[in-house]
């Protein structure tokens, strides 16, 4: 998904150096995530029930916004 694309790269352009090894595992498994589950999460119409990918994914939001 483009929308998809957009968000994920330009966090990636400005944090990828800055993630720890903990964050990029976390972010591997939430790229399987369906791609509509995942923009709800981006978006903030949803929450991740795991607390560590929903933190990632605050981080994801507050960074790309």
């Amino acid at each position: 998904m483009l929308e998809l694309d957009l968000l994920l790269q330009g966090f990636l352009d400005r944090h990828l150096s800055q993630l720890t090894r903990a964050e990029c595992a976390l972010l591997e498994g939430l790229l399987e995530y369906p791609d509509q589950e995942l923009m709800e999460y981006l978006l903030g119409r949803a929450v991740p029930a795991d607390q560590e990918v929903a933190g990632l994914v605050a981080k994801i939001r507050t960074t790309t916004y």
